[in-house]
């Protein structure tokens, strides 16, 4: 009988050793390929679904995919990350006039050194297109212009063949407005263009730097469009856009605290009291939706259950 014992007790103390032994498997990961989420649990009755939107697309390839159109059909109201952005179609000048406090940098004409602002107007005549309404201002100069603005009226540039960008907000607004359903906004559009001043990516030198290297631009514009339709892989997309806006002359440590690390806590509190009253379909730009602090791992941690859709 001792024997017996002993030997059950050096069975159980194997077992136990070789477990031990055995490496610790950690949870799988979800995949974040993917640019729709779905919301649930955390008390929903109903899912909500958070989309990321992308920019840098022209505006006839602003296309909804069948599994968003879905979440768009089963959601009763819209919050959109801005409002409005500098992807509307409102006067230039109207639109500068209405953010006049806000620091927009020196323009052209001021910039001390006379070889770089001839190099960067030279530039800007051979590859940008300027999007301005010129109706009303019949002695516009673009060297009144500063290169903050300059990057901003002619982003469809970097897209070849495009002569306008497109919005999915501006779709998705107009879509909503037409249903009368609720439609809010995450932050507002002088909030917004403060951080992208902050974070100090345009100026004279990195617009120059752009444009003489606007052949590798668009095919890294033309890349990013791939992330984001084709493969729907977000560390890939955000990974190529850091490398997009990032040149010698910007702050790495600006770029991320201002343009890639927006504080989101406010916005998913936001985000909370919408989705706890009606299922609602959430656009956020695809930026600011991954990382520690990014929208899907701060609903997580507020006890939300974020989901990808294939």
């Amino acid at each position: 009988m001792h024997i017996r014992i002993s030997l059950l007790v050096l069975g159980l103390l194997v077992s136990l050793v070789s477990l031990s032994q055995e490496p610790i498997k950690p949870e799988p990961e979800i995949k974040s390929q993917s640019m729709l989420w779905k919301i649930s649990g955390n008390g929903l009755t109903k899912p909500s679904y958070l989309f990321g939107t992308w920019h840098l697309l022209c505006r006839n390839e602003i296309i909804f995919k069948n599994k968003v159109k879905l979440a768009i059909s089963q959601t009763e109201q819209l919050m959109m990350q801005n409002f409005i952005t500098y992807l509307s179609d409102e006067d230039y000048f109207e639109r500068i006039e209405s953010n006049e406090e806000i620091q927009q940098g020196l323009p052209i004409y001021k910039i001390d050194d006379r070889k770089k602002r001839k190099k960067l107007l030279k530039l800007i005549n051979e590859h940008l297109d300027l999007k301005v309404d010129l109706v009303k201002r019949t002695k516009y100069d673009v060297k009144r212009m500063t290169p903050f603005e300059v990057y901003f009226a002619s982003l469809h540039s970097f897209i070849e063949g495009c002569d306008r960008l497109g919005s999915f907000d501006s779709l998705l607004y107009n879509h909503y407005a037409k249903q009368s359903a609720p439609i809010g906004s995450l932050n507002e559009r002088k909030s917004f263009l403060i951080s992208l001043q902050n974070a100090n990516f345009i100026n004279v030198d990195s617009l120059t730097f752009y444009l003489e290297n606007i052949e590798s631009q668009k095919a890294m514009a033309m890349e990013m469009k791939r992330h984001y339709y084709v493969d729907e892989d977000l560390p890939n997309l955000i990974k190529q856009y850091e490398i997009f806006i990032s040149n010698e002359f910007t702050n790495p440590e600006l770029v991320n605290k201002y343009l890639l690390s927006q504080d989101v806590s406010t916005w998913v509190d936001a985000m909370q009291m919408w989705i706890g009253l009606k299922p609602t379909f959430i656009s956020v730009n695809a930026t600011y939706l991954l990382g520690d602090k990014g929208v899907i791992q701060t609903l997580r941690s507020r006890g939300f259950t974020v989901e990808p859709i294939y």
